[in-house]
């Protein structure tokens, strides 16, 4: 089972300089993955109360078009909290959010 939360930003800040002020105030540490689709950040977190493993993850390239009242083309970053029941590998949530953005295109 997982759930998701996606932020969306629009910051004058390069990717790489939000990335670093997130890491800094959550106290955590970012792994850069070039995909194809474009460089995606990743962070891991635990919480052993409740089991779950939650992935940050921060990108530019959303692929998100505007749609209803919500102008996604104005926001220029994203920024996805996703909870999972179980750890996934790296090769999982990598083809997971490749599936996705294929799907989004």
């Amino acid at each position: 089972m997982s759930e998701a939360t996606a932020i969306f930003l629009n910051q004058e800040a390069s990717l790489e300089k939000l990335v670093e002020a997130i890491a800094r105030f959550l106290g955590i540490v970012f792994e850069k993955f070039d995909l194809e689709f474009g460089v995606l950040y990743r962070s891991y977190l635990a919480d052993p109360s409740t089991g779950a493993h939650i992935y940050i993850d921060v990108f530019s390239d959303h692929g998100l078009e505007d749609d209803s009242d919500i102008n996604f083309t104005e926001y220029k970053y994203e920024i996805r909290l996703a909870s999972y029941s179980v750890r996934l590998s790296e090769f999982e949530l990598v083809t997971m959010r490749h599936d996705l953005i294929w799907r989004i295109i």
